[in-house]
């Protein structure tokens, strides 16, 4: 009896150690895109691959954005809500937002602090009805305004569909607050997107590309519409766009093909400004109409009352502080535990998020610091997107 257990364990061990020679270790896989909603679509393939666990996973998002907006269950996933629908789906059921400061520009909601909410459905949309902080982070912002509230559900008639724990943080966060909410965490993802480290506002940018600067878009553009106005849908983005390029020939009141009413002493201001600057403004809006397939958030970014500009910033002399401080970030997370994948977001050439005279620089930083902190643990670094520009092998 005692032979058969032990020519068993011989079995075993030869076995085991037969893949290990032949297969080498489990290596973590790496992804980088360009359009951020691609990590969800990654998980789905490493899950049906039995690479990932089904549900249950920790999420770690270094990202300017929370990524974390209402979400249509009947339309595509978008870069604003692919954390939400990795939630309702159970992929993930807690999230630790490590997010920038940079000190221009609005923050998604919640603030700094762990907190507690509800994932909740309504109807074909995934929201999150409330918020309770469970505890506070003190640390001093360079950004003063006020974040955006998470509390995003339209309607008291929803389903609640699970229980959701998030940490947001920042670099310069007690390390000790995040340590201990990571302990408990089994396997994890990194997903992080390039511009934490350097963003920009989309919308501000491509204004500014035709020359009209952002304290342009504060005095005449602003406030143009009223609060009801909604274009997401096709046509009223298609019109509003028309009635935009040719605002000269235009009149106040609502905007044909829209429910988008504009007030005549804004439109009588806008027409005045851009009157010898026709040209730039036709192009613009032009432009616009031609290459965006994310209008919504572009023009209520900039149009609707008391509008207030993403975060902004570039890094300048403290990239390698900020780079030093990531990487003993994750250094004291994997002490816990490796990540499960690694999935890497430029947010450069769709989103306009990244600005392109930053993105090769943070690139190869980050990518070089994930390659010190997993010597020979990472697989060969696999592109999606079509991606061209700065393609290289790290290792």
């Amino acid at each position: 009896m005692i032979s058969r257990w032990v020519c068993l364990l011989v079995f075993f061990l030869y076995y085991i150690l037969n893949v290990f020679f032949k297969n080498g270790p489990i290596k973590i896989p790496v992804f980088m895109f360009e359009e951020h909603s691609r990590s969800l679509r990654i998980w789905l393939e490493l899950i049906r691959n039995n690479k990932l666990p089904a549900d249950g996973m920790t999420l770690v998002h270094i990202d300017s954005h929370s990524d974390m907006m209402d979400s249509d269950l009947k339309g595509h996933v978008e870069i604003g809500d692919f954390v939400t629908r990795a939630l309702f789906l159970n992929i993930i059921d807690r999230v630790f937002w490590l997010r920038s400061d940079f000190s221009e520009g609005e923050y998604n909601g919640p603030g700094l602090g762990q907190w507690q909410s509800e994932v909740a459905l309504h109807h074909q949309s995934v929201c999150f009805p409330s918020l309770h902080q469970i505890s506070k982070d003190s640390t001093n912002l360079r950004n003063s305004i006020p974040v955006a509230e998470f509390e995003n559900c339209n309607s008291d008639q929803y389903h609640i569909v699970k229980t959701l724990t998030i940490l947001v943080a920042t670099l310069q966060s007690p390390l000790r607050t995040i340590t201990e909410f990571f302990e408990t965490s089994s396997y994890w993802l990194l997903d992080i997107d390039l511009d934490f480290f350097s963003t920009q506002d989309p919308s501000v940018y491509i204004f500014e590309k035709f020359g009209f600067t952002h304290n342009f878009i504060r005095k005449y553009v602003t406030g143009i519409v009223d609060s009801d106005c909604e274009f997401d849908t096709y046509h009223s983005f298609t019109s509003l766009a028309i009635w935009m390029a040719n605002i000269s020939d235009s009149s106040p009141g609502f905007i044909p093909g829209t429910r988008c009413f504009v007030l005549e002493d804004s439109f009588e201001k806008l027409v005045a400004a851009v009157l010898h600057r026709q040209a730039a403004w036709k192009s613009l809006w032009l432009w616009i109409r031609k290459h965006l397939d994310w209008p919504d958030d572009l023009l209520e970014a900039i149009l609707v009352p008391d509008a207030e500009s993403l975060p902004r910033g570039r890094p300048h002399d403290d990239l390698e502080q900020t780079m030093r401080q990531f990487e003993n970030l994750l250094i004291e997370l994997v002490r816990y535990k490796s990540p499960s994948a690694i999935t890497i977001s430029r947010s450069m050439e769709h989103c306009y998020y990244l600005p392109t005279q930053d993105a090769e620089l943070i690139q190869d930083l980050v990518l070089g610091t994930l390659n010190g902190i997993f010597p020979d643990q990472l697989e060969r670094l696999k592109y999606a997107d079509n991606l061209t520009l700065f393609k290289k092998h790290y290792w």
